[in-house]
């Protein structure tokens, strides 16, 4: 069942509560922060870290990777439950992205967008990208330059590969269980059942 409350902001509160406390226990205690806005019919909430009051990516301290943050944009849409006093938040787009220290751009992002944002475009809804050079026989593209397309990412994923792959300094020792335990909170509580 998707996350649901009596409000839009009891909704979206929820989610940044438990995106708080996952990431808080495992890589980074930085602040989320909830933006609210209406498009059309629709409401949205974004959820995002935040450094005096600004949308900022986290810090993550790494050995082998000094400098390293994290982005994170999770747009949630709210809508009313059909004859109810309730609310449920769907999300619409994430955007994960890793950064190496003084980079303005990310080195690598996961991307996923509910719907396409302008009509005629054909990528991947969901996919990922980043400044890396891939051969393609004789041609060296950037993987910038295309949406690679991958399944729904996560962010139980992207910490597990920061601790696992960039050796990201665990804030619990416990933080596989942590992770666990997350995923199957997202998978039975706030998925929605087809």
């Amino acid at each position: 069942m998707p996350i649901e409350g009596s409000s839009i902001h009891e909704c979206a509160e929820k989610f940044r509560q438990h995106l708080s406390s996952l990431l808080s226990t495992t890589i980074t205690g930085h602040p989320l922060r909830i933006d609210y806005r209406a498009r059309a019919k629709e409401k949205l909430a974004a959820i995002t870290f935040v450094t005096h009051d600004l949308p900022d990516a986290a810090p993550l301290k790494s050995s082998s990777y000094p400098g390293l943050r994290l982005q994170l944009s999770q747009k949630c849409r709210v809508d009313k439950v059909d004859g109810k006093r309730r609310y449920q938040l769907r999300t619409v787009g994430y955007r994960y992205a890793l950064l190496a220290r003084g980079a303005k751009e990310p080195f690598v992002r996961w991307e996923y967008a509910k719907t396409h944002p302008l009509s005629g475009q054909t990528w991947c809804r969901h996919h990922i990208q980043g400044p890396i050079d891939i051969n393609i026989g004789p041609a060296t593209v950037s993987l910038e330059d295309f949406h690679v397309p991958t399944g729904f990412v996560t962010i139980e994923e992207i910490v597990q590969f920061c601790l696992s792959e960039l050796e990201v300094t665990p804030l619990s020792t416990d933080w596989y269980r942590i992770l666990q335990e997350s995923y199957e909170k997202f998978r039975d509580d706030f998925r929605k059942l087809s």
